[in-house]
């Protein structure tokens, strides 16, 4: 009477477990019209995603319809340059070699706060859409080189991170980046993709 007891119990239990396991699974659903747009601290299992975040080979100046001779904060800009990163601590530093002129570096601490925007771009009407994904960090960055002109007090370096995924939080997600200097030294705008995450 007792394993039936036992065994009823369990049956009732079946539906709840179910209910769980689908409720832990949605935990990363996206959903149609989802908006976050939010202002807030990194959380540790983010900064997991981005210490496994590695960036591309290279880099490009935007210009638009303008030429690389009018942009500010640069000494002597290039289209596209040969860029490493690399990371000491929550400090990140890039190196640019252009490919006909000009080198130097930009560097800046990654702030514990950061700006996410994660929206539905409303691309097709699925119940699970692929969010479009911006990640900001925003600080005072220093210089080197031909970009030192345009760093240092009173500049705004804005690394923006860029991605498609669901609510769940993976490197993988981002794929391109942009870096954009503001400020009364000089204003530009720098992009490329990212590497593949370790």
């Amino acid at each position: 009477m007792s394993f039936i007891r036992f065994s009823l119990a369990a049956l009732a239990l079946l539906p709840l477990a179910a209910a769980f396991n689908e409720a832990s699974a949605c935990a990363c659903c996206s959903n149609r019209g989802q908006r976050y747009v939010e202002t807030r601290e990194l959380q540790d299992y983010q900064w997991v995603e981005i210490d496994r975040m590695r960036f591309g080979a290279t880099a490009e100046l935007f210009v638009g319809e303008a030429d690389t001779d009018e942009v500010t904060g640069i000494a002597n800009p290039d289209s596209s340059y040969a860029m490493t990163a690399t990371r000491d601590g929550k400090k990140i530093t890039f190196t640019f070699k252009g490919a006909d002129r000009g080198n130097g570096t930009l560097s800046m601490v990654l702030p514990d706060k950061i700006a996410f925007f994660e929206v539905d771009p409303r691309e097709a009407e699925t119940p699970e859409p692929s969010l479009y994904k911006e990640w900001k960090f925003t600080a005072e960055p220093t210089g080197t080189g031909d970009f030192a002109a345009g760093a240092g007090k009173g500049q705004h370096l804005t690394l923006i991170l860029q991605g498609r995924g669901n609510n769940c939080v993976n490197a993988e997600d981002f794929g391109h980046w942009s870096m954009v200097m503001e400020g009364p030294k000089g204003n530009y705008l720098l992009f490329g993709d990212m590497g593949t995450p370790q």
